[in-house]
């Protein structure tokens, strides 16, 4: 209830929220958490990944560009999602792991500032980039890139978008 009325007034505490959700996994074997991953990979992601993106990713190879995925999902899921779409590199939320055992937090959730964060790591010069997103959280490593792209945007991100004159796509299967 907390989370929905930060929420309803654009301040949701999404990285507690994730890790809550994410406390289950403590005690659980780091392979089990792969292959659950794996089938929820094959079973409703894979064909969800849209046309468009693959087209757009493409692009953005043929150009010579080196394409990052950096994702608030967690390593093995986004592993997985990178692989699928031949990426580069993949940056995302690491669980953290004890002899081969989750503990239930996290290493790293790549989330918000933390997202630009990494995209500094990786590009510091961020001018020259495109990124990629749906999500108001995002709007800071949007900012800071010099061609955001806006897809299939929560409502407050499109707004922004349009305010800024910024790309926006509309992508369905």
């Amino acid at each position: 209830m907390q989370y929905q009325i930060k929420r309803a007034f654009g301040q949701p505490d999404a990285g507690r929220l994730i890790a809550v959700i994410y406390s289950f996994t403590a005690g659980h074997k780091v392979d089990e958490l792969r292959k659950e991953m794996e089938i929820l990979f094959q079973s409703r992601i894979r064909g969800k990944i849209l046309i468009e993106a693959r087209r757009e990713i493409e692009e953005h190879q043929a150009a010579g560009h080196s394409i990052v995925l950096i994702s608030t999902a967690l390593g093995s899921l986004a592993d997985l999602i990178g692989q699928e779409l031949k990426v580069d590199q993949v940056v995302s939320s690491q669980l953290e792991v004890k002899s081969g055992y989750l503990t239930g937090n996290f290493e790293r959730i790549v989330f918000s500032q933390e997202k630009l964060r990494q995209a500094h790591l990786i590009s510091p010069n961020l001018k020259k980039d495109y990124f990629y997103s749906d999500c108001y959280s995002d709007l800071f490593l949007l900012r800071a890139v010099g061609f955001p792209r806006v897809v299939n945007p929560d409502w407050r991100l499109k707004r922004i978008a349009r305010r800024k004159k910024w790309p926006v796509y509309h992508w369905y299967n």
